[in-house]
C-alpha cells in the first residue's frame, strides 16, 4: 500500500513492480495518476497520437522557418547580419553534435510540453555565444538562494548534478503564472490527456482480446467444484484461444455442465466511445491552439474553412511563438544593441501561383516592389536593372498644395512632417480635357483601387448565397430562401456603399467630379437590383444556381469595376455640374 501510494499501481497498471535499483526510472520525475487511472508525464503524453501530432506540427513548423539576426541600420533600412555568431547557431548548427533545426525543434517541443526550455552556452574570449547545448527540461529544477537570487539545479539520471546561475543558461519560457518559469501544459491538462490514453488503451485491449468483453464460467448447482488449479488452467485455455483479434471468430470448447455468462456492462454505443475519442482529440487541439485540419482531422472542414484556418494557424498559433522566442533572444544577447532576431513567416502565407503573381503585379504597379524584390521572394536570381521602382505615368504627388507629376520629382527626397499628413490640395484642372497640371488622367487608371472593394463585395455575396441556399432550400421549398434574399440584399446594399465609398471618393476627387454620394447610391441600388433579378430568374430552375455563382466568382468583380469606370468616363467635370 505504501509503494502504491508513493509510486503508483503495480506492474499490471504500468507501475513500479520489478524495477531495478539502477534503473533510470528511480531518478526521473513521476507523473500524477489521473482519475481515468492513467499515469501521465510529459513523455507519456507524447505516446497519445493527438498530443504527438500537435507538438510535432508546431515544433517542425517553427523550427523550419527562415530566421536571421537582423540589424536596424536606420529607420528606413534593415539588413541581415550573416557574420554574427548567433546566425550560425540559428541557421547551421547549435553545437558540434546538434544541427540548427534539431535544437530549434527540441526547444519548441519542450516549451509545448513543460513550458520551459534550457540550454547551456559556450562563449568565446570576447563573450559572444558560439554554441548552445540543449538540456533536458525534465531534469532541471529551480531554487532560490538565501540572498533571494535564482539558480538552476540540473540532475541527469546518469550524470553528475550541476548548478547554474541565471546568467549561465539560455532559458525560454512559455505561459507563466509567476514571470520566472513556464507552466507545464501536460501538468495542467493531465485529466484530458489521461482520458485519451485510457480510451486508446481500452480500444487496444478490446481488439487484443478478440473484441470480446469477457464474462463468467458457471458450474451447475451440485456439481463437484473444480480445484483452483483446474479453474486457472481452464481460464488460461479459453483466454489463450480468443486472445488477439485474429482469433475472434474461432470455436471453443466447454466441459460438460460448464456455462458461459457474458459480462454485463454499458455497451460501447451507449458510452459514446467513438464520440468521446473525437471530443478528446478536439480538446487537445484547442489546448495546443492547433486547427484540427493540421493534424489530419478534416471531418468538419471544407476548402473555405481550411483556407481560413491556415491564416489563423499562422497569425494565432505560429506568430505568437516566434515573437516569444525573438523577444527572449533579444533580451538575452543584445538588449541594448540595434540587433534582433526575426522569423520570416511569408512562406506560410504564400497563396497559389495566380494569387501570388497578382499581388506582385499590384506591388509593381503601385511602386512599392521592384522586379528583384519579386524574384527574391520566389527564390530566383536577381536581374540587372531590376532594382528600380515603377509607378503609373499618370500619377501625381500633391506637394505643398500643388500637384507635381511623378516625372518631375527627384529620385529620392526627404518628406517633411507637414507633407506626410497633408491630404488637402488645390488641384488645377482643365475642365474640358481633365488635365491636372499638364498630366492627363483617365478614369480607367483607378480600376486597381476599385477591384479590391469589388472583390470583397462579390465574395461576401456569393458565400452568403451558397450557405443560405443550402440551409433554406431543403425539403423542396424555396420560400424561405426567397424571403432571406430580400433581407440580405437590403443589408448588402449598405455593405456595397461602405466598401466602395473610399475608392470612389478618391477617384472622383482627382477627376474633379462632384456628387460622389449620389453616384454611390445609384451604383449600389443598380447592383442589388441586378443581383435580385438574376437570382429570382435562376430560381425557376434552381439547379442552375451553383453555376451562376461560380461565374460570379470568376468575373463579376471585374465587370463591376468596368461599369464604375464607364460611369466615371461620362460624368462631367465639376465646373460643368
Amino acid at each position: 500500500m505504501i509503494l502504491d501510494a508513493l509510486l503508483g499501481p503495480p506492474r499490471s497498471a504500468g507501475g513500479w513492480q520489478n524495477k531495478s535499483v539502477v534503473d533510470d526510472y528511480w531518478y526521473q520525475a513521476r507523473g500524477a495518476q489521473t482519475t481515468s487511472g492513467e499515469n501521465v508525464t510529459e513523455e507519456i503524453a507524447l505516446t497519445f497520437a493527438t498530443v504527438y501530432a500537435c507538438v510535432a506540427k508546431l515544433s517542425k513548423t517553427v523550427a523550419t522557418l527562415p530566421v536571421s539576426v537582423m540589424e536596424r541600420v536606420s529607420d528606413k533600412e534593415r539588413r541581415p547580419v550573416s557574420d554574427h555568431p548567433l546566425t550560425r547557431i540559428l541557421q547551421v548548427e547549435a553545437n558540434e553534435n546538434t544541427g540548427a533545426v534539431t535544437w530549434r525543434e527540441m526547444a519548441m517541443a519542450h516549451l509545448l510540453l513543460w513550458g520551459n526550455w534550457y540550454a547551456e552556452e559556450t562563449r568565446n574570449n570576447a563573450g559572444a555565444v558560439v554554441a548552445i547545448k540543449p538540456l533536458y527540461t525534465a531534469y532541471m529544477g529551480i531554487a532560490q538562494s538565501r540572498r533571494g537570487g535564482l539558480y538552476f539545479k540540473y540532475q541527469p539520471p546518469n550524470g553528475e548534478p550541476r548548478e547554474y546561475g541565471p546568467n549561465e543558461l539560455l532559458h525560454l519560457v512559455g505561459l507563466s503564472l509567476n514571470g520566472v518559469t513556464g507552466e507545464s501544459v501536460i501538468g495542467m491538462h493531465r485529466e484530458t490527456v489521461g482520458l485519451g490514453l485510457a480510451a486508446t488503451k481500452f480500444s487496444a485491449a478490446f481488439y487484443g482480446n478478440g473484441a470480446w468483453m469477457g464474462g463468467w464460467l458457471k458450474q451447475p448447482a451440485g456439481a463437484p467444484a473444480l480445484s483452483p488449479e483446474d479453474q486457472r488452467r481452464m481460464l488460461d485455455q479459453i483466454n489463450e484461444r480468443f486472445k488477439t483479434a485474429g482469433r475472434a471468430f474461432g470455436l471453443g470448447f466447454l466441459a460438460e455442465g460448464i456455462e458461459y455468462e457474458a459480462m454485463t456492462g454499458m455497451p460501447l454505443k451507449d458510452a459514446e466511445f467513438l464520440g468521446s475519442r473525437e471530443f478528446t482529440r478536439v480538446e487537445i487541439c484547442s489546448i495546443f491552439d492547433v486547427p484540427p485540419s493540421k493534424v489530419q482531422n478534416l471531418s468538419k472542414s471544407n476548402y473555405n474553412t481550411v483556407e481560413q484556418m491556415n491564416i489563423d494557424w499562422v497569425t494565432d498559433s505560429i506568430l505568437p511563438w516566434c515573437v516569444r522566442i525573438e523577444s527572449a533572444l533579444k533580451r538575452r544577447y543584445f538588449p541594448d544593441e540595434p540587433l534582433y532576431v526575426k522569423h520570416n513567416l511569408a512562406g506560410l502565407l504564400r497563396g497559389d501561383m495566380k494569387s501570388r503573381y497578382d499581388s506582385y503585379a499590384i506591388g509593381r504597379q503601385w511602386g512599392w516592389l521592384t522586379a528583384n524584390d519579386v524574384l527574391r521572394m520566389e527564390d530566383m536570381d536577381a536581374v540587372e536593372g531590376g532594382d528600380y521602382l515603377m509607378v503609373p505615368v499618370n500619377m501625381a504627388i500633391i506637394k505643398n498644395g500643388e500637384v507635381v507629376p511623378v516625372n518631375q520629382l527627384p529620385a529620392t527626397r526627404e518628406v517633411s512632417p507637414d507633407e506626410s499628413g497633408a491630404r488637402e490640395s488645390q488641384i488645377a484642372v482643365d475642365a474640358s480635357s481633365r488635365q491636372v497640371n499638364g498630366s492627363h488622367i483617365e478614369p480607367g487608371s483607378f480600376a486597381g483601387i476599385f477591384l479590391d472593394a469589388a472583390q470583397q463585395i462579390v465574395t461576401k455575396e456569393v458565400k452568403a448565397l451558397e450557405n443560405a441556399f443550402k440551409r433554406r432550400a431543403k425539403g423542396g421549398t424555396l420560400d424561405g430562401f426567397r424571403k432571406w434574399l430580400t433581407e440580405f440584399y437590403g443589408e448588402h446594399e449598405g455593405y456595397f456603399r461602405e466598401k466602395m465609398r473610399a475608392p470612389l471618393e478618391t477617384a472622383m476627387e482627382l477627376l474633379h467630379v462632384g456628387g460622389c454620394e449620389k453616384k454611390l447610391a445609384m451604383l449600389a441600388t443598380a447592383y442589388v437590383s441586378e443581383s435580385l433579378g438574376v437570382i429570382h430568374e435562376v430560381l425557376k430552375t434552381p439547379e442552375q444556381l451553383p453555376g451562376v455563382l461560380a461565374a460570379w466568382k470568376a468575373s463579376r468583380a471585374t465587370e463591376l469595376v468596368q461599369r464604375i469606370v464607364s460611369v466615371l468616363k461620362v460624368l462631367p467635370p465639376l465646373a460643368e455640374v
